[in-house]
């Protein structure tokens, strides 16, 4: 049987820029845990929003959430 999850994924175009912040941010310095890249997955009526933080503080947003023909400018 398998267990209850829940999972996020990151694909497409957003996975491309993933790739490029990644190559960015190669050099930054760890946070003190070890940690240098935090994901945080949050999902609303509108889609999902993917925020990744660097530890040198700077994010990057991904997610479907915006792609809604009345968010388009």
């Amino acid at each position: 049987m398998a267990k209850d999850r829940i999972s996020f994924e990151i694909s497409g175009v957003d996975f491309d820029k993933l790739k490029k912040f990644k190559k960015q941010h190669e050099h930054c310095i760890s946070g003190t845990a070890g940690d240098k890249l935090s994901y945080t997955f949050v999902p609303t009526a509108l889609g999902l929003a993917v925020t990744i933080k660097c530890s040198c503080g700077q994010d990057l947003l991904l997610g479907n959430f915006m792609d809604h023909e009345g968010w388009r400018v």
